[in-house]
C-alpha cells in the first residue's frame, strides 16, 4: 500500500503500475497524520524523507503505528549534518521548502535519530547515501 497526499504523485504511481503491470500494490491518496487509522498488516512500511515536514507529535505517532503494522521499518531521512557546509545545505533546502517549522523541530529533536529513540527502536541498521546528510534506517 502506497500512500501520499499529492493527487499528482499517487496518479504518477497508479500509472506506473498499469504500465509495467503490477499486481501487488495498491496506492491511496490520504493524508496522513494521528487521526490516520490502518489495520492490514505488512512485512515492511517505508517513509522516505517524510518525517521532518510533519509536527514531531505526529512523527512519533506515526512511527509507532508503522511498528504496529509491520515486521521492518525502512525509513529514509535527515540526519545530523556533519560539516557546516552540509548544514548550511540543508538549512537553505528546508528554509524555502514551505515547512522550516517542522524541520527545525525534527532537527531539535534530534533528526530521525531522535525519534527512532524516542519511540525506543533497536536493531537499527544504518546505510549512507550519496547525499551526506540523508541516511537508509533498516528497523527490526
Amino acid at each position: 500500500m502506497g500512500i501520499d497526499k499529492s493527487k499528482a504523485l499517487i496518479d504518477h504511481a497508479k500509472n506506473q503500475k498499469k504500465r509495467k503491470n503490477i499486481t501487488n500494490i495498491d496506492f491511496s491518496c490520504e493524508e496522513l497524520g494521528v487521526d490516520y487509522k490502518h489495520s492490514d498488516t505488512y512485512d515492511f512500511s517505508m517513509a522516505s524523507l517524510f518525517f521532518h515536514v510533519i509536527p514531531t507529535s505526529e512523527a512519533v505517532y506515526l512511527m509507532n503505528k508503522m511498528r504496529e503494522i509491520s515486521s521492518q521499518m525502512i525509513f529514509c531521512g535527515f540526519s545530523c549534518p556533519d560539516t557546516m557546509q552540509h548544514k548550511l545545505v540543508i538549512w537553505l533546502d528546508q528554509k524555502f521548502s514551505g515547512h522550516y517549522r517542522n524541520f527545525v523541530a525534527y532537527q531539535k529533536f534530534g533528526y530521525l535519530e531522535g525519534i527512532m529513540e524516542k519511540i525506543q527502536c533497536s536493531n537499527v541498521k544504518t546505510y549512507t547515501t550519496y547525499i551526506p546528510f540523508i541516511k537508509i534506517y533498516m528497523v527490526n
